[in-house]
């Protein structure tokens, strides 16, 4: 890009921050309408309640901003890289967006869409795509073996709570499974009938890498069209093993960032979140690991009903001195009993808990691994903020519905 480009994109920062979301909006819906066959590779869930444009604002919005400045963007555009990876994103699927967010561009701005900022913003999409096509190239790269949708069969269904149940996954043809860093997750595409073609959604891994079998643990959502948890429901209503789904390699990067040392890590998580921390968890307490690190893990349910993994996570507490558990309840129910069932009744407030002993703040190398709904991440990351923690030793995933991992952004550019 030339200098003057470069001004130009930043000049329009203004113009994004307050028409970013109708030309994201307009974009989707143009392009969708011209190309359907991308309905498989969108979240038509985020599409049908106007997630997806959002973030999408948000991403070029702070694309704009930052175009002085990339490597402002790496953390936000690893992650979204490692989602098009497991995607299976194309070259020309990026031509396809750039031609229609231009044009989309160009249909809400009207007049202002001067010939200078259309060559602005080709050039400036044009860079981005390019960056973007590399990194995912080089992510593929490093698993030749497997570089497209590959057939598993559901061999295991497994009940863990009242919403959660456990799928256990494990390739037709046959071959060893390759490893991934517990915290990663894949990308799961099965065909959807009330909407007539394939989504994706990302799940976690739940367990210790297998070469036999993945396991991942996906909440059920209710609702009507478009709802919530589309893909969950259709993950759920399934009874019996033996369906085939096509699943991606493992991708993702939130995972145990520093595995060889001793210092304390502190698990954190809400709902459905405990599915990567869980793997995480039983990583560190495996007899394969030489590594034993103090670790406390904190879980926050609604219910003891909802509550997943109970037994598993009770079991490697007991077996392992360094493991330390906290339960957190909203609304324990009849006959639960404090201090066996659950330890606090009530929403996470991590004020009820001792900062050295359990939170290991007079420690300045504690890892915090977070993963749970926004709300409950935010939360949990001011609390830390306020604390002195770090910002670099404190990881975060975002869950959605049916507990499939949405990163810090779902869009595709």
């Amino acid at each position: 890009m030339s200098p003057e480009q470069v001004s130009v994109i930043t000049a329009t920062v203004p113009v994004l921050e307050r028409y970013g979301q109708n030309i994201t909006e307009t974009f989707y819906r143009n392009m969708l309408a011209a190309h359907p066959e991308l309905k498989s590779v969108f979240n038509m869930t985020n599409q049908q309640t106007g997630h997806q444009a959002k973030v999408l604002a948000g991403a070029l919005y702070a694309y704009a901003k930052s175009i002085r400045n990339l490597e402002a963007l790496g953390p936000m555009l690893e992650l979204i890289c490692h989602k098009h990876a497991s995607l299976h994103i194309t070259p020309d699927q990026y031509d396809i967006v750039g031609k229609y967010l231009i044009e989309a561009m160009q249909e809400v701005l009207g007049d202002n869409f001067t010939s200078s900022v259309q060559y602005a913003w080709t050039a400036a999409y044009s860079q981005l795509a390019k960056i973007m096509i590399q990194k995912e190239a080089s992510l593929n790269d490093q698993h030749e073996e497997w570089k497209d949708w590959r057939d598993f069969c559901i061999v295991t269904i497994s009940r863990e709570s009242d919403e959660i149940s456990s799928f256990y996954l494990s390739p037709v043809d046959g071959k060893p499974l390759p490893t991934f860093v517990p915290g990663q997750y894949v990308s799961v595409s099965v065909y959807v009938p009330q909407l007539g073609y394939t989504q994706a959604r990302q799940y976690s891994m739940s367990d210790v890498p297998s070469t036999e079998y993945y396991r991942i643990s996906v909440k059920q959502e209710r609702g009507q069209q478009f709802p919530p948890g589309v893909l969950s429901n259709v993950l759920h209503d399934i009874k019996a093993p033996g369906q085939i789904v096509k699943v991606s390699h493992p991708r993702g990067n939130f995972f145990l960032s520093s595995v060889s040392e001793t210092s304390p890590i502190v698990l954190v998580a809400g709902g459905v979140g405990i599915t990567p921390l869980l793997s995480m968890l039983k990583f560190l307490t495996s007899t394969t690991s030489t590594i034993k690190r103090p670790i406390h893990l904190i879980y926050a349910t609604r219910t003891t009903t909802a509550r997943a993994f109970f037994k598993e996570i009770a079991d490697t507490s007991r077996s392992n001195a360094t493991v330390r558990v906290t339960f957190f309840v909203g609304s324990p129910e009849a006959g639960d009993k404090a201090g066996c069932d659950y330890h606090h009744e009530g929403r996470l407030d991590l004020n009820r808990l001792d900062a050295q002993q359990d939170l290991f703040l007079n420690h300045t190398q504690t890892e915090y691994y977070i993963c749970g709904p926004s709300p409950f991440l935010e939360m949990v990351k001011r609390f830390l903020l306020v604390q002195r923690v770090e910002s670099s030793n404190i990881k975060m995933e975002v869950f959605g519905a049916g507990g499939f991992a949405e990163t810090t952004s779902q869009a595709h550019l």
